[in-house]
């Protein structure tokens, strides 16, 4: 994008300008976390409400566990996460055509 080129040089470009820069905090040890929490008196069940799986991530685990790959391991996938997922429409985004 020209402007973000700009701004890098250090330019000025009416309309655009670069946010504050900000700070990221990431778990790197959830099971630190989970027995903490749960040592703590909080439940499996508060505790996994606050986790986020993402298929990518599962599928990944599943592969080292399991040692399997390809339609075996989509196989696995499916049949684990089977009546644990929902489905979302995401909204339409404009793209560049060639």
């Amino acid at each position: 994008m020209e402007a973000r080129r700009r701004l890098d040089q250090g330019e000025t470009v009416t309309g655009w300008t670069y946010s504050a820069a900000g700070v990221s905090e990431n778990i790197i040890r959830p099971e630190v976390v989970a027995s903490r929490f749960l040592a703590g008196g909080g439940t499996q069940e508060q505790f996994m409400a606050t986790v986020e799986i993402t298929k990518k991530s599962l599928k990944a685990a599943l592969k080292a566990s399991k040692n399997v790959s390809g339609k075996e391991l989509d196989f696995e996938l499916k049949t684990l996460i089977d009546g644990c997922t929902e489905t979302k429409l995401r909204a339409k985004q404009i793209i560049k055509t060639k």
